[in-house]
């Protein structure tokens, strides 16, 4: 259902007479709160059907943001007593998809720092709109704690780094700063789900360091996704998508002979082999929704390849997925 029936539906969802006393109580209550003596914003907001909404475009630049706690809370109740009080009205309601998105990805923090050896700006998200507060607020703080960690540890690599150059001659004002840079991507967001990066990158010398921290969260039941979640108990889930990772390794290889990958024997016998992804792999969902198989620099292949990624296609694990 595209937006423009959404739209449709919910316009034409029947109200029912109980609701008509609440709905005009409701409306009433916003109407004081504002306290604005303008006959066109009275009229307005007492059409019950859009005069809200009309109220809110064409007078935003007056103090309308005194009410809009009380008007978010009116909606709320009413939405809430509808549903409890006319079946008709909760069956219709519940016919109607949700259109946008509840959860969003927000920048939280910015850290902006200058120090002698380094120069840090460092974005961190938090996650909002979860219907149990007290699971986003966990994310959220793990999110914090380990972008500053990882900043500081950065930080310190900096002091070590500059001071060595300095003192094996060169000159203070040429011995430069360490840039230390951080943000996020979202890769999904759904109804059901989301999924976003955390990145922190600094240029320590000749080796950049990047750490990536990935993210996806179930928010209709509220918890962090494991691979392992993603399907049916007992299913050959990790030996299927490791044979298609090798599939796209080789692909890759012959493509381009400047793509080397740790799959060889003499690597196995290193121990840096690949041979299966583990049973909770670093995984994403891309903007599609496919599953994103994740590996950290080095992991997989030298580090001048980065890290590296492989889409697992849906037709793959459609059979096992829950």
């Amino acid at each position: 259902m595209d937006w423009d029936q959404a739209k449709e539906k919910y316009q034409n969802v029947e109200i029912p007479e109980q609701l008509d006393k609440i709905v005009n109580q409701a409306i009433q209550e916003s109407r004081e709160a504002v306290q604005m003596k303008t006959t066109e914003f009275e009229t307005q907001q007492i059409d019950e059907k859009n005069g809200v909404i009309k109220m809110k475009k064409k007078k935003l630049h007056k103090k309308i943001w005194v009410t809009i706690g009380s008007l978010a809370a009116s909606v709320a109740f009413v939405f809430v007593v509808g549903v409890n009080v006319s079946v008709a009205f909760a069956q219709s309601v519940s016919n109607i998809p949700v259109l946008g998105h509840i959860a969003q990805i927000v920048m939280m923090t910015h850290i902006q720092e200058e120090l002698e050896t380094s120069k840090t700006s460092v974005k961190i998200p938090s996650i909002t709109g979860l219907t149990d507060a007290e699971f986003a607020q966990k994310v959220n703080d793990e999110i914090k704690k380990k972008v500053k960690q990882h900043v500081e540890e950065m930080q310190k690599e900096a002091d070590i780094f500059i001071n060595a150059r300095i003192e094996t001659g060169t000159p203070v004002e040429e011995a430069g700063k360490v840039n230390i840079i951080g943000d996020y991507d979202v890769y999904y967001q759904g109804e059901d789900k989301v999924s976003f990066a955390v990145h922190v990158f600094s240029d320590v010398g000749a080796n950049s360091w990047n750490e990536v921290y990935l993210y996806n969260l179930d928010i209709l039941n509220n918890k962090e996704l494991a691979l392992v979640d993603l399907f049916q108990p007992g299913s050959s889930y990790v030996d299927i998508i490791s044979e298609e990772i090798h599939r796209q390794i080789q692909e890759r290889m012959q493509k381009d002979s400047n793509m080397i990958y740790f799959v060889e024997e003499e690597d196995d016998q290193l121990g840096i082999g690949f041979e299966k992804i583990s049973p909770n792999q670093t995984f994403y969902f891309n903007e599609q929704g496919d599953l994103v198989i994740f590996f950290a620099k080095y992991e997989i292949a030298p580090g001048y390849m980065g890290t590296q990624s492989f889409v697992i296609p849906k037709n793959i694990i459609a059979n096992i997925l829950k």
